[in-house]
């Protein structure tokens, strides 16, 4: 499947690895399916959260380690197979940070809500 990216342009994504929302993206609920993209190395850092409904809209994510945050979630069998996931080791947490060119990172993570 190919979709357009103001940020990125043109991608191939796998239509098996769309993120979807069924109420939306908080903040964003007109916006319901998202692929995840990230650098092309071994151990990315910054992750791109791109609506497939808005070629205008790309959230920044992080990992919620990189910042030494380690959230606890309680997630239910139901939970984790809607999720689309067989295990819980399968799933990341991942924080939407802002672009600040004053702190360490260049950015600063949203941690009240992962």
């Amino acid at each position: 499947m190919e979709i357009n990216s103001t940020r990125f342009g043109s991608q191939q994504v796998d239509p098996t690895n769309i993120l979807f929302f069924p109420n939306g993206f908080p903040g964003f609920e007109k916006d319901r399916r998202f692929q995840l993209l990230h650098e092309t190395n071994d151990n990315p850092v910054l992750y791109y959260i791109q609506s497939l409904d808005n070629p205008n809209l790309t959230l920044y994510a992080v990992s919620a380690s990189h910042f030494g945050m380690h959230y606890e979630i309680m997630l239910t069998d139901e939970d984790i197979l809607s999720l689309g996931s067989e295990s819980l080791e399968a799933i990341s947490i991942l924080c939407i940070v802002s672009k600040d060119n004053n702190s360490e990172d260049g950015v600063v993570p949203h941690l009240l809500v992962p």
